[in-house]
């Protein structure tokens, strides 16, 4: 691949993983979740309700 394309995607990745995180930790704030639930058997076993 050329160069300029490898600095493209390298970009776009960069762009959506901050984005991403951006949206997690807003998220994270919006919807605060305690700590009881990521200690659920539930949660650990990955289970569906």
């Amino acid at each position: 691949m050329k160069r300029v394309t490898i600095d493209m995607l390298r970009a776009h990745l960069l762009v959506a993983s901050v984005t991403a995180a951006g949206a997690e930790a807003l998220l994270c704030v919006a919807l605060p979740v305690s700590g009881a639930f990521f200690g659920s058997a539930s949660f650990v076993l990955g289970e569906q309700h």
